[in-house]
């Protein structure tokens, strides 16, 4: 499932695409969740925005359940575990976040198994983007933070003498955009034209460069140098010198467009986050392997739950020059830093979480709001469409002209996460085994995958069908 419902046909190759032939099966005979990227891959959805705004639509009349979180959670021997479906039945496994959560998990879990928030005529209770800051608040849940780990290396005394220094900060996505560097106004009045954009070209290799902070001087001397080469390498001869109140004036031109930061850097002690058997003076010398660095750590930084002491090793260690001793060169630490250098992303962190939930399956898709198949009939499945298809159509799409266009690719979408099982009778419906090289293969004139015979050698080869029985016409 993971494998071809989550992108990945492309590193598990053939095998995916096989696995989602059995995946497709199950999907069609018991219907499927909703996701908002089906919605925003609709031809007239304009955007991710209307996308969401849609799917927001839909739960709240009452024609899509909002995401919930799953039933499959337990607490054994004090480890939160998720069930997944498996050959025998559910196969329960720890719940594990990435490295920047790492160790939310006994909190988080215990949120999510809270007795007050069971749930209620066997529906599950609601776990979205919207609801979980205020679960998380509830529950005393912090997350992480830059200044935490701040707090963590004062604690450790790893922070010395401070001062203050600046660093270019661009938008993420715009840090390498040599065009959107030209549209700032960063116009600096006594410079020519080819000065103009030596600077704003040296501002952008900078930047892309992540370098670390420094003192605004040295930034300056740094930035003109990287600007003078521009100039020689484009051969600007009537350029001339580029004076450092023209610099100033750009660095200036920086700091008011919000591009050049400043704050306060710490001298770091980075020999005191080692255990004392492992110092050397105030030389820091790693182990290569990152599976011994944490051995070497003393024990405050050490013991810290993991997601601290993950962003303080992704935040300090850098790499040293090889030497002749050392000719694959060593790692080592930096030897100041900064709240702005820590390796956590403090308006990220909700929707990281949020995206682990969903990864791990704790959080199901949005679903029709329908009864279970063995529980609904024709008669309400059309009930729902016409619902469905009423509410879709007063949703105030921006491509108004395609307005009916655009409710009916909806109603298309939607239509087919109903399941089979809702639409058929039990007592004429009809299961059957249909054979995967042929159905999928053979009759679509494809030729099938090498790896089919692996799976036909462990016995799957094939899919079931359901389809409804119809006498044959009386004579």
């Amino acid at each position: 499932q993971t494998a071809a419902g989550a992108g990945l046909v492309k590193e598990y190759g053939d095998r995916a695409v096989v696995w989602n032939v059995f995946l497709s099966a199950i999907e069609q005979a018991l219907g499927s969740g909703v996701a908002v990227e089906e919605l925003k891959a609709l031809a007239k959805v304009k955007d991710q925005e209307e996308a969401e705004a849609l799917m927001q639509h839909l739960v709240r009349a009452g024609v899509l359940k909002p995401e919930r979180c799953t039933k499959r959670l337990r607490l054994n021997s004090g480890v939160v575990e998720i069930g997944r479906p498996g050959p025998g039945g559910l196969k329960w496994e720890p719940l594990e976040f990435p490295s920047g959560l790492a160790g939310l998990e006994p909190q988080v879990g215990e949120m999510l198994l809270e007795p007050k928030q069971a749930e209620e005529a066997g529906e599950c209770r609601e776990l979205s983007m919207k609801t979980l800051p205020k679960d998380l608040e509830y529950f005393h849940i912090d997350l992480p933070t830059r200044r935490a780990v701040m707090d963590l290396l004062r604690d450790l005394g790893a922070l010395g003498d401070e001062r203050e220094e600046v660093w270019l900060e661009p938008p993420a996505a715009k840090t390498d955009c040599a065009e959107w560097w030209e549209r700032r106004g960063l116009h600096v009045t006594q410079a020519s034209e080819p000065q103009q954009k030596a600077l704003r070209e040296a501002a952008r290799q900078t930047a892309s460069a992540g370098r670390r902070s420094q003192p605004r001087r040295e930034f300056l001397i740094a930035l003109r140098g990287v600007a003078c080469d521009v100039l020689a390498q484009r051969r600007e001869e009537r350029s001339g010198e580029l004076p450092e109140n023209i610099v100033n004036e750009f660095a200036d031109k920086l700091a008011a467009e919000g591009i050049l930061k400043r704050g306060i850097v710490y001298a770091l002690r980075g020999h005191l986050l080692l255990d004392e058997h492992y110092r050397k003076g105030t030389d820091v010398r790693l182990p290569l392997d990152p599976d011994d660095i944490r051995e070497v750590l003393a024990p405050g930084l050490r013991s810290a739950i993991a997601w601290k002491r993950n962003a303080v090793l992704q935040s300090v260690i850098t790499a040293g020059a090889p030497t002749e001793n050392e000719p694959d060169g060593f790692l080592t630490m930096c030897t100041s830093i900064g709240e702005h250098d820590i390796a956590v992303d403090d308006k990220g962190v909700l929707g990281s979480l949020y995206q682990a939930l969903r990864g791990a399956g704790v959080i199901k898709s949005p679903a029709l709001a329908l009864r279970g198949p063995k529980h609904v009939g024709n008669s309400e499945v059309a009930a729902f469409k016409e619902k469905a298809k009423a509410v879709a159509s007063s949703f105030a799409f921006a491509n108004s002209s395609e307005k009916k266009a655009v409710a009916d690719a909806v109603m298309d979408l939607l239509s087919g996460k109903v399941g089979t099982l809702r639409t058929l009778p039990d007592d004429r419906t009809i299961a059957s085994l249909v054979s995967i090289r042929e159905k999928y293969y053979e009759e679509q004139k494809k030729l099938p995958p090498d790896c089919l015979a692996e799976f036909e050698a462990l016995g799957y080869a094939c899919a079931f069908n359901l389809e409804e029985h119809k006498d044959p016409p009386s004579s």
